[in-house]
């Protein structure tokens, strides 16, 4: 496989993404949504490790110039405007995904998104729109929607992943999340990581002092994550409703 950073538009704004593609024939496409610090080193290892198992894959640039703030508080404000400007987050991942589009010949039934923290929250958007992809994973990504507009139409299929004890999703979200689905007719499936796991339990890059109260990486509840990832996306094609 190889790598290489593309330049794109979001909004009229410079972007810069990263692209993975395999060698020969690929086994599909992925989109990568970065968590709130954005195009850092854990996106771009998750690429690489799709790239290993013969996806070609494109992390989305949140900010421009693919810009990584780090894990302190610079990304607050960031974070907090993506979330409380209606649609912009979406329109981020949208334009993501049009990249991907076109790097890879993959059809939309073998199109992915999966994203963690923002990013997690920023698929949930997608599949929430009805985008015309075959499925879309959330890691630690906060749940409820960013509008009051229900989902309307065929969504695709949705895998969540989340700490029982991550204190940005409480319980009581987790279950509005799947009373929203179920109104919804969705397909499905939630993944409750108990144990202590918090939030970024996918990121070993979140440790020592970066490390706060109810935050950091669990290796454990991280490999079932993935493994549970693999699945999802290799799983055939179920009918609209079926989990």
């Amino acid at each position: 496989m190889s790598s290489q950073w593309v330049d794109y538009e979001a909004d009229g704004e410079a972007m810069r993404g990263y692209h993975v593609s395999v060698d020969g024939q690929s086994r599909g496409a992925v989109l990568v949504v970065p968590e709130a610090p954005g195009l850092g080193p854990m996106p771009q290892r998750r690429a690489n490790m799709l790239g290993e198992l013969g996806y070609d894959a494109f992390v989305v640039d949140l900010y421009g110039d693919a810009l990584f703030t780090g894990y302190g508080e610079v990304a607050r404000p960031l974070m907090d405007k993506m979330m409380s400007t209606p649609g912009l987050l979406l329109e981020r991942v949208r334009c993501g995904l049009h990249a991907l589009r076109t790097l890879s010949t993959a059809p939309p039934e073998r199109q992915f998104a999966i994203g963690y923290c923002l990013g997690g929250t920023g698929v949930l958007e997608l599949a929430r729109s009805g985008a015309d992809v075959a499925g879309v994973a959330a890691f630690h990504g906060i749940l409820q929607p960013l509008s009051s507009v229900e989902p309307s139409g065929a969504m695709p299929k949705i895998l969540v992943c989340i700490g029982r004890c991550d204190p940005l999703i409480p319980i009581e979200q987790a279950t509005a999340f799947t009373e929203e689905m179920e109104r919804a007719s969705a397909n499905y499936q939630l993944l409750l990581m108990g144990s202590g796991v918090g939030h970024a339990f996918t990121n070993p890059d979140i440790v020592g002092e970066r490390k706060v109260p109810g935050f950091g990486f669990d290796e454990i509840a991280d490999a079932r994550a993935w493994q549970a990832l693999q699945n999802f996306i290799e799983e055939p094609k179920a009918k609209a409703g079926t989990a």
